[in-house]
C-alpha cells in the first residue's frame, strides 16, 4: 500500500478501537463540572475556560447533552496526528501495528484518552500540531500548517503550564513553515515566545470575558504543602483564616496522604479552599501566599520529603489507587444526564488497574531513560554535516524532548498531585522523538 494509505488505516483503526471501547467518554468531577458548565452557559475558570467553551459550542451543534462529541473530537485529533507521523516516518504494517499498539495500549495514553480532560485536550491538540506541521512541510501544504498552528493554540490555553510544553512546538511549527531550519537559536525562537505569549494573552482575555464566576486554584497546592510541613513538624504552618480553629495537627493527619490534596479538603473539619463557600480575598491569597514561602524556607527538609514522596508515585512507581485511579462509573454532577458503566473490554482493563504489571506501564521511569538515550544521541552527533531532511528529523526529536522536559519541570513544584494523566504528554514526546530520530530521512 502506499505511505498515505497505511496512514488511514492508522487513523481509522486507532480512532475506531478507542472509540468503541471507550464509549461515550469518561468524566472525573472536573470533566463533569465542565460538561455542566457548558450545558449551562454558565461558565468558571476552575478549569481554563477556552476548553469548556469548545464543550459548549459542541454541545449545541450537536443538540446532545453528554461530552462524547468533545471525547470524539480529541480521538480524532490524536490519531489523526499520529497518522501524519506514519505517513512520514513508518509507512508499513510494521508501523500501523507498532503505532496502535504501543500508543494505543502499552504505555498510559489509552487512560487519558479514554477520559475528558484538559490533559486530553493538549495530549490530542500537541501530537496532532506537531503532525500537521510535519506534514505541511513535506507535502507543501499551506492549509495544514495553518491548521496546526491553530491546534497547538488550543492545546496550549486548556491547561495552567501547557503553553511551557508548547513553546518548543512553535519553534517546531516555524520551522516547518518557513523551512529554514538553520535559524532555530534565532528566528524560530523569538517566534516561537511571541506565539506562546500571543497565546497566553488570548486564554487571559477569554477567562476574563466570558468566566462569570472566578476563583483560584493554586491555594490547594499551598495548602497542601503546608498541611505536610505541619504534619511533620508538629506545628501548624496554615494560616489561621485557611483552617477551622479546632482542627488538630492528628485531625489532619488522618486526612493526610502525600499523593493529592483532595483529602485534607474534605477533612472533618474541612480546610477551606477558596474553592467552594467563601474564597480567598486578595490580602488573604498574599498571606497564603508569603506562609507557603515561610514554611519552605524554614523547614526545607520537610518540604522535600512531602514533594519527593509525591513526584516517587508520579514519576517512578504509581499508587494504584491514586495516580490512576478510574471507577465504574462517571461522576455525575447536579441535573447532569447520566453517563453509563464501563462493560466489557473496558471495564475488564479497569478492573485489572493495580497489578504490578500496569503499575509498570504507568511509570515514567523507562521514557525518562529513552529521553536520556535520545538526548545523548542528538549531543554526540550534534557537529556532524547533513542534508536539509536529515537536519529537521533531528531538530524535531531535540524538540519534542525539549517540549517534554518544559512540561515536566513545573510539575517538580506545582504537580497538585501523583495523577498519571500528567505524564501523557511527556510520555507521547519521547516517544515521538524516538521514533523520528529512528529515521534520518523521509519515506
Amino acid at each position: 500500500m502506499t505511505p498515505i494509505r497505511w496512514a488511514a488505516c492508522v487513523a481509522l483503526f486507532g480512532f475506531g478501537i478507542h472509540a468503541a471501547i471507550f464509549f461515550p467518554g469518561w468524566l472525573s468531577f472536573d470533566s463533569a463540572y465542565q460538561l455542566w458548565q457548558a450545558r449551562q452557559a454558565h461558565f468558571n475558570n476552575l478549569s481554563p475556560v477556552p476548553m469548556t467553551l469548545a464543550l459548549a459550542g459542541l454541545v449545541r451543534l450537536f443538540h446532545t447533552e453528554s461530552a462524547t462529541p468533545l471525547f470524539l473530537c480529541h480521538l480524532l485529533l490524536f490519531w489523526s496526528g499520529l497518522a501524519c507521523w506514519v505517513r512520514i516516518f513508518l509507512p508499513s504494517w510494521k508501523g500501523l501495528v507498532l503505532t496502535i499498539g504501543v500508543f494505543g495500549f502499552i504505555t498510559p495514553l489509552w487512560w487519558t484518552l479514554a477520559n475528558v480532560w484538559t490533559d486530553t485536550a493538549m495530549l490530542a491538540s500537541y501530537t496532532a500540531g506537531a503532525g500537521f506541521a510535519l506534514l505541511g512541510h513535506r507535502l507543501s501544504l499551506r492549509w495544514l500548517h495553518w491548521l496546526a498552528l491553530v491546534v497547538l493554540l488550543y492545546g496550549s490555553m486548556v491547561r495552567l503550564n501547557a503553553i511551557f510544553a508548547a513553546i518548543p512546538l512553535f519553534a517546531l511549527w516555524w520551522i516547518c513553515r518557513t523551512g529554514r531550519d538553520r535559524q532555530l537559536r534565532f528566528g524560530a525562537t523569538k517566534v516561537a515566545l511571541s506565539i506562546a505569549a500571543l497565546s497566553a494573552v488570548t486564554g487571559l482575555a477569554i477567562d476574563r470575558v466570558v468566566a462569570d464566576e472566578r476563583v483560584r486554584t493554586w491555594p490547594v497546592q499551598v495548602l497542601h504543602d503546608l498541611a505536610a510541613i505541619s504534619i511533620n513538624t508538629n506545628e501548624h504552618y496554615i494560616p489561621a483564616f485557611a483552617r477551622p480553629p479546632d482542627l488538630t495537627i492528628a485531625t489532619l493527619k488522618a486526612a493526610y496522604t502525600p499523593y493529592v490534596a483532595v483529602p485534607i479538603l474534605l477533612s472533618t473539619p474541612p480546610l477551606r479552599s477558596g474553592l467552594v463557600g467563601e474564597p480567598f480575598s486578595d490580602e488573604e491569597s498574599v498571606a497564603l501566599g508569603k506562609a507557603w514561602l515561610t514554611a519552605i524556607a524554614s523547614e526545607p527538609i520537610a518540604y522535600a520529603q512531602h514533594r519527593s514522596a509525591l513526584l516517587g508515585k508520579l514519576l517512578v512507581w504509581p499508587d494504584q489507587t491514586n495516580s490512576y485511579a478510574m471507577g465504574s462509573t462517571s461522576v455525575n454532577y447536579r441535573d447532569n444526564p447520566s453517563n453509563g458503566e464501563l462493560t466489557g473490554f473496558a471495564r475488564a482493563i479497569v478492573d485489572s488497574l493495580g497489578s504490578i504489571v500496569w503499575r509498570f506501564q504507568f511509570s515514567f521511569l523507562p521514557y525518562a531513560i529513552l529521553l536520556i538515550v535520545v538526548a545523548y544521541r542528538l549531543w554526540r552527533d550534534r557537529r556532524k554535516k547533513r542534508a536539509a531532511d536529515s537536519a529537521l528529523i533531528r531538530q524535531t526529536a531535540g524538540l519534542l524532548l525539549a517540549s517534554a522536559c518544559l512540561h515536566i519541570a513545573p510539575l517538580i513544584i506545582f504537580a497538585p498531585g501523583a495523577d498519571a494523566r500528567y505524564i501523557a504528554w511527556p510520555v507521547a514526546a519521547i516517544l515521538l522523538g524516538a521514533i523520528s530520530l529512528r529515521r534520518e530521512e523521509y519515506s
